[in-house]
């Protein structure tokens, strides 16, 4: 109660003391100030504003103001917490004084210490309101730069980011491509070598015909193998297709082989010695007719003896075939070339008859000999299976598979 009364008595002396102070009061510089431009983010206008204040509010009545413009026209205010009173100017900004009024009535309900208690005004130029305006401007302009200038940098680092993942993902791209080869390489190099040691073992994973490795003691012998013929797994060690092929050579050359494995060729003795005592296997020879007949004949246990020896045939027996057995007059007879004599006649079959071959005296079959288009084998020329007919074939494979 004592705290009331004496606030009571606080305002009879102030408005008291009201009567005796000027009507009203100016201070242009201080309390009637020009903000910076602002802009209407809906509109996208520009209004400047002008500040009023500062008020101490004793807040019974609530305080107000008008403003009076240039052109003499009062408008009203808007109060804001702090005791500013606050005008905003729309685009185009009419210059000259603006004053800030408060009225009787509400002067004398301010505390002694407000700054303005009556009214106060502030000059308001054309070069103030365009230096407002470019400035509020340059401000935008320049928070504009300084977002794109932290859009650019956010995505620069974005770029970096990005650019590291895909470096780190090209890296793990063909570190998995090298363990892929490597794995892939590792498999086939695992498959060759212990699974294909003929061509039947490769016919479980490749049913095409086509030139493959298969392996003979850790070592690679590269053959073809025919995947068509009698359910496959044949490796072809002498094929006669046409006269595109010399076969008059001499020893060297038939231990080692020549020709094209897709074509004309004889595999060698080496090599087919290793192939036929690294295992049992069964002889088939392929003929053709030039009248397109076909025909076969089959041998069980064939190989051949190593070079010390050379080359000697060797087979169980004859086990069928249609075009006859005109092969085992010459088992257990060496092999012959125009330059190792090693038959039983008194001269050279294999110079004599332009051939290599298991000759006795002379022979029964000549499959190495000249080429010859539809001659007659009765008179030494072209490829002779003499069970078949005394005419030259035209088509000759030798080929093994195991038993």
């Amino acid at each position: 109660m004592a705290s009331a009364r004496f606030r009571m008595i606080g305002v009879v002396l102030f408005v008291m003391a009201l009567s005796d102070r000027p009507p009203a009061t100016q201070d242009g510089a201080f309390h009637v100030i020009l903000s910076d431009a602002i802009k209407d983010d809906v509109t996208e206008d520009w209004t400047l504003q002008l500040h009023c204040g500062q008020f101490v509010d004793l807040g019974h009545p609530p305080i107000d103001v008008f403003w009076k413009t240039p052109s003499g026209r009062l408008r009203d205010s808007s109060y804001e917490d702090n005791g500013t009173f606050v005008l905003s100017l729309p685009s185009p900004v009419q210059t000259g004084n603006y004053s800030c009024h408060l009225p009787p009535s509400t002067a004398r309900f301010l505390s002694a210490t407000s700054p303005l208690n009556a009214a106060a005004q502030l000059y308001v130029d054309d070069k103030d309101v365009r230096l407002s305006f470019l400035e509020a401007r340059q401000g935008e302009l320049e928070q504009v730069i300084e977002d794109q200038e932290n859009l650019l940098e956010n995505q620069t680092n974005l770029l970096q980011r990005q650019a590291l993942q895909i470096s780190q993902q090209n890296v793990t791209i063909e570190e998995m491509e090298a363990d892929h080869l490597n794995l892939a390489t590792t498999v086939n190099d695992v498959l060759t070598r212990i699974n294909h040691a003929n061509c039947m073992e490769w016919l479980k994973l490749n049913p095409h015909s086509g030139i493959r490795n298969v392996y003979i003691s850790g070592e690679p012998i590269t053959v073809y193998c025919d995947q068509t013929t009698d359910n496959g797994g044949w490796i072809v060690f002498q094929r006669r297709q046409d006269a595109s092929v010399d076969f008059f050579r001499g020893w060297t050359e038939y231990r080692n082989g020549f020709g094209d494995l897709e074509g004309n060729f004889w595999l060698g003795l080496d090599k087919l010695h290793k192939l036929t005592t690294s295992q049992r296997y069964e002889l088939r020879v392929d003929l053709h007719k030039w009248n397109g007949t076909k025909g076969n004949a089959t041998y069980s246990g064939f190989y051949v003896d190593d070079v010390s020896n050379n080359f000697t045939l060797r087979f169980d027996n004859f086990t069928g075939g249609n075009a006859g057995d005109s092969l085992s007059g010459h088992r257990g007879y060496q092999f012959s070339t125009k330059d190792r004599d090693h038959d039983r006649y008194s001269g050279n079959c294999a110079e004599w008859y332009r051939g290599a071959w298991w000759y006795v005296s002379c022979f029964n079959s000549n499959l190495n000999t000249d080429y010859k288009t539809r001659s007659r084998a009765d008179k030494g020329g072209g490829l002779t299976w003499g069970a078949w007919g005394s005419v030259s074939m035209k088509f000759a494979e030798m080929k093994i598979r195991p038993m």
